[in-house]
């Protein structure tokens, strides 16, 4: 028996690229540090980590 052939969408191609794991990833260790801690996405915490983050980015992308 054969199935209906699959549509290959945008989205399917998405869920199986290495940067949706990537995504996935950060959003789990987002989640996990919150309810670890009491202030991990407090404004001062999220702006000390995208001022950390933001010279790693210009180093990637100067490489």
């Amino acid at each position: 028996m054969v199935g209906k052939p699959r549509r290959n969408t945008a989205a399917t191609r998405f869920y199986l690229t290495n940067e949706f794991g990537l995504i996935a990833l950060i959003v789990l260790f987002a989640l996990a540090f919150q309810f670890a801690t009491d202030g991990f996405f407090s404004p001062f915490n999220l702006f000390s980590l995208g001022r950390i983050a933001a010279v790693n980015i210009m180093i990637g992308l100067a490489m």
